[in-house]
């Protein structure tokens, strides 16, 4: 079995090559890479609130290799950064 990082590197990966062809790839009513990026932000959140891991130690961990882009793709679901999420009250 892969590891999680290394299962969302992977479709990463394949969405970025799915990312040249003209028609986006649909699962129902949803684009392909929103799919794979709600899923990589859940699994942030998860670790932002239960691990003292570094916001670039996250972000790779959920299959971004660019701690900006994540906090980018984190705060475009969260509308909070990665570290204003950590921070709040629960």
């Amino acid at each position: 079995m892969y590891p999680f990082p290394e299962i969302l590197r992977f479709a990463a990966s394949a969405v970025n090559d799915i990312g040249s062809v003209k028609e986006p790839v649909l699962v129902g009513d949803k684009k392909l890479p929103d799919i794979i990026n709600e899923y990589r932000i859940k699994r942030a959140r998860e670790l932002l609130l239960t691990t003292n891991k570094s916001i670039f130690e996250i972000a790779l961990d959920c299959g971004f290799s660019d701690a900006g882009y994540f906090i980018k793709i984190f705060k475009s679901f969260e509308k909070l950064t990665p570290a204003e999420f950590r921070k709040k009250p629960s």
